[in-house]
């Protein structure tokens, strides 16, 4: 009725004006095919994408290798169904309850490796991958509490295969590394489970209670590559203080722990506070006698040699506290050493206005600001 009641010239005027908006919202439909055509091809192909976030992010040939082995069981079909479903609010919570396990192993390896990476193919998907904060809430799901960590030691099992696959039989080698590592001293409610945490814990998983201390350490084993390159850390503990023995235990344990993977462990590594030298006699080592070394030990389960190797870093820190503490060292000649040769070295060359070929500088002199750091050796 509308339309009757217009004179030829207003109805004329309709026509017009309809017809722009027709042509408008004819531009915009293919603006939006386009960019729906410009996403099809950016993810024309997996590996694609991989080489794309290999160029971009510049990741380590480790890192593509992995991603690669991991977007190898995604489905190209079932990638693209998901990037081209229109996203209307039913549909997105249908696919956040349901992402397939293949696309969850990918984007929780590459938020892994970078987060960069990750956040551009999320971005190339059209955003069809989870948040990182769904990723995060995955990943907490793994029991990492204190002890001896199984997903680790598995991941360390796959590695052990592989490597053997890909050398002939040859079997993986590594190092054990064991370390402390100061934690601020406070106790900590976690949320969705209502557990304490911040108390000494050896993985008893005893974290409760008045009468427990406070820890105040994190003592951390780790696994390194000896013909690989890996790192991959098996198990942490808070402690306050452990003594010789109680470490020497920890230690047969892990290696108790290793002997179901197969990989052969053929050193120890540790700094060197006192209690180190105890736990090594524990174990079965002499190195207080230096006529008589015994720097090993046997494996508890296959009596295979286990060596003791301190860091060398640590022990010139060791020498280096001992000879600035003492002033003076003895040689087995009856000659001294005396550290006031560094000192006079140091004001020498501060007071010419020239080094010799040495990195001498204030830091060493006044070493005691700088008594845990081993860096210096190196600046």
């Amino acid at each position: 009725m509308y339309i009757f009641s217009l004179s030829p010239e207003h109805f004329k005027k309709e026509i017009a004006i309809h017809a722009k908006k027709v042509t408008v919202l004819k531009h915009k439909v293919k603006r939006v095919q386009k960019t729906i055509l410009r996403q099809k091809r950016k993810i024309s192909s997996l590996k694609q994408i991989v080489a794309e976030v290999k160029q971009k992010f510049k990741m380590s040939t480790d890192a593509i290798q992995v991603l690669e082995d991991t977007f190898s069981g995604v489905p190209l079909e079932l990638m693209k169904r998901i990037i081209n479903t229109n996203k209307t609010n039913s549909q997105r919570k249908h696919f956040n309850k349901g992402y397939p396990m293949e696309l969850k192993r990918f984007a929780m390896t590459l938020q892994f490796y970078s987060s960069k990476a990750y956040q551009y193919v999320r971005k190339a998907f059209a955003l069809a991958l989870p948040a990182p904060s769904t990723i995060r809430a995955w990943m907490s799901k793994i029991d990492c509490s204190p002890g001896f960590t199984k997903p680790a030691i598995e991941v360390l099992n796959i590695r052990a295969c592989q490597f053997k696959e890909k050398n002939g039989g040859r079997q993986l080698i590594g190092c054990l590394l064991l370390d402390e590592m100061a934690v601020k001293m406070e106790i900590v409610c976690e949320k969705h489970s209502g557990s304490l945490w911040g108390y000494v814990d050896v993985g008893a998983n005893a974290h409760s209670g008045n009468e427990q201390e406070v820890a105040n350490h994190a003592f951390v084993f780790m696994v390194v590559g000896v013909n690989d390159c890996f790192k991959i850390p098996i198990a942490y503990f808070f402690i306050k203080s452990l003594t010789g023995e109680e470490r020497a235990n920890l230690v047969q344990e892990a290696l108790k722990q290793l002997s179901t993977v197969d990989i052969k462990i053929v050193a120890i590594t540790c700094d060197g506070p006192h209690v180190h030298f105890k736990m090594m006699k524990e174990l079965g080592c002499n190195i207080n006698d230096v006529d008589n070394l015994k720097p090993f030990f046997l494996h508890p389960t296959n009596s295979e040699i286990i060596y003791i190797i301190f860091d060398i870093c640590h022990m010139l820190k060791l020498v280096r506290n001992n000879w600035a503490s003492a002033q003076v060292f003895i040689d087995m000649d009856g000659n001294e050493i005396k550290w006031r040769y560094i000192e006079d070295l140091h004001r020498i060359q501060q007071q010419e206005g020239f080094y010799f070929g040495n990195k001498l500088r204030v830091k060493h002199t006044k070493w005691k600001k700088y008594i845990m750091k081993v860096t210096f050796f190196y600046n």
